[in-house]
């Protein structure tokens, strides 16, 4: 600003992508038949749809009056609950498992501390600047990427490929379930 440069900061949440990213970790346990909302399920969940993230970057380029830190997130409030709700209902499988906290942060690192406390970055500035949101509803961002002459899975994933994501996925729920056993068994006192 010094330079008399106009700087916009944009403050980006988490961007919903079928290539990968934060999506691509989740879409397995739901296509499975496992899936449901990570963690207690009530924290904000500041999605994004890559779309959105681009053409919002292009809009704070484009407007000369605009500057500043601005959130890029979706204009709708979710939590992870409505999300895993969406998700769910868009791939026409059941909600019914939580996904704890020590299994997210397993499968994707540091990066669960965002997902698992979530936070409320409502994108005021963006909009009030008169950018349009491409993608304003998870609903809506949903079906771009599984639109419903794709079918359930997405795509078609040959058999073995399937049969053992199914397997790694069994026996991570069972280690996880004698992982806490243990535990349980040890704060009881035996042993």
């Amino acid at each position: 600003r010094d330079a008399g440069v106009r700087v916009a900061l944009a403050r980006i949440g988490i961007v919903l992508d079928q290539g990968g990213g934060a999506l691509g970790k989740m879409l397995t346990p739901f296509r499975l038949g496992v899936g449901g909302p990570i963690g207690e399920g009530s924290q904000p969940f500041p999605w994004v749809h890559r779309a959105d993230v681009v053409g919002a970057i292009v809009h704070a380029l484009d407007t000369e009056a605009f500057s500043g830190p601005f959130n890029l997130v979706g204009p709708e409030e979710a939590s992870m609950d409505a999300f895993a709700a969406v998700l769910a209902r868009v791939l026409h499988r059941p909600n019914l498992f939580r996904v704890p906290a020590f299994a997210l942060k397993l499968a994707v690192g540091d990066f669960a501390e965002a997902i698992l406390t979530g936070q409320n970055a409502p994108p005021d500035a963006l909009l009030a600047s008169g950018y349009r949101f491409a993608f304003p509803t998870l609903e809506r961002r949903s079906k771009t990427f599984f639109p419903p002459t794709v079918g359930l899975a997405g795509k078609v994933t040959p058999l073995v490929t399937t049969i053992w994501r199914r397997i790694r996925y069994a026996l991570l729920a069972i280690s996880s379930l004698i992982a806490i056993g243990t535990l349980g068994y040890r704060l009881l006192g035996g042993g």
